[in-house]
């Protein structure tokens, strides 16, 4: 159809304080659909796009759902301005490559 979805976990996040809806719910159930993520953390309230692992997103839970999507699945860092960005980024990067590590590992 050439329509697809976008996920953004860190709305996930804070929807699951009144829907009761985890972020990992929305990404086994369109796992088929979902072109891209956009990957932040918060406290379940504001839309602080704090980058992974800072906050409470339930990453421990979200990231093997994350591995269950098509390969070609954009994952998009949406992080606020911060002093120092790449190595912010570079943190982000390798919180969620140690936890899709340890996932795999637990196979």
């Amino acid at each position: 159809t050439g329509l697809g979805i976008w996920i953004d976990i860190g709305h996930a996040h804070r929807s699951y304080t009144n829907d009761g809806i985890p972020p990992q719910a929305f990404l086994t159930e369109f796992r088929d659909l979902i072109v891209g993520l956009h990957v932040h953390d918060n406290f379940g309230d504001d839309d602080l796009h704090l980058a992974p692992g800072l906050r409470n997103v339930d990453w421990p839970s979200v990231i093997p759902a994350m591995r269950g999507l098509p390969e070609n699945t954009v994952v998009c860092l949406e992080m606020a301005a911060v002093p120092e960005p790449i190595g912010a980024i570079r943190g982000a990067r390798e919180f969620l490559l140690s936890y899709a590590i340890d996932a795999a590992q637990s196979r």
